[in-house]
């Protein structure tokens, strides 16, 4: 079985992060390394991540001692990496137990990336993700991000070149999609619900934050001639 790996940066989420390793670690799929990186946290997120080592050979933990933001912490974990492919989960998110098995099975080198539909918990309740774009091509992202977040991908695909943008304060998954898709082709986007994002559990999500503008101007500026 090819080793994925899958990272997870986390910032004082203490009292969440254990949730988000669970959830890789009860995958169906079982040939996973965990890079989690503690991006500078001041709580108790230390002590989670010492008792969770202790229970989990396949967890691996880096720290940058000062918080340089979540696109560093996930650079420094895909560098670490060791899986024939990488994949990512937010601290405050979680994995349906069939998202890796899906993703390894649908996997072809023609696709640039796999992606797939969420499951949204926000103040409205539970709703699903749904995505008329079963295969993204480029043109399709210029209009919209069809991808969503957290990617599928070759590990060697991702290089100092096709790494996340630590210099944008948002945007940046639509952003790495956005070259990897121009670069390596389309992707396929799975509608299994695999991923779920829990916005009720965190307050400071950036996706809410005035640095999502900010992000979506730096896209444009950045991709304008396209």
């Amino acid at each position: 079985m090819n080793l994925v790996s899958v990272y997870i940066p986390t910032h004082n989420r203490s009292h969440l992060i254990e949730r988000a390793v669970l959830s890789v670690i009860n995958q169906t799929y079982k040939s996973i390394e965990i890079i989690i990186v503690d991006d500078g946290s001041t709580d108790k997120t230390q002590e989670v991540l010492q008792e969770l080592c202790a229970k989990f050979s396949n967890i691996k933990v880096l720290r940058h001692e000062k918080a340089k933001g979540a696109c560093a912490a996930r650079n420094l974990a895909i560098e670490n990496a060791k899986g024939t492919y990488v994949t990512g989960l937010d601290d405050d998110d979680e994995f349906q137990q069939h998202r890796i098995m899906e993703f390894v099975k649908h996997y072809k080198p023609k696709y640039s990336l796999l992606c797939s539909t969420l499951v949204v918990n926000d103040r409205f309740g539970v709703t699903k993700t749904v995505s008329n774009k079963r295969i993204i091509s480029y043109d399709d992202m210029k209009n919209r991000n069809h991808v969503g977040g957290h990617i599928f991908v070759e590990r060697e695909r991702l290089t100092k070149s096709f790494s996340y943008s630590e210099d944008m304060p948002a945007w940046q998954d639509y952003d790495l999609s956005f070259r990897l898709i121009k670069e390596y082709g389309p992707a396929l986007k799975l509608n299994n619900h695999s991923y779920s994002v829990d916005v009720c559990s965190a307050d400071d999500r950036i996706s809410e934050s005035e640095a999502a503008f900010d992000g979506f101007r730096m896209f444009v500026e950045r991709h304008k001639d396209e």
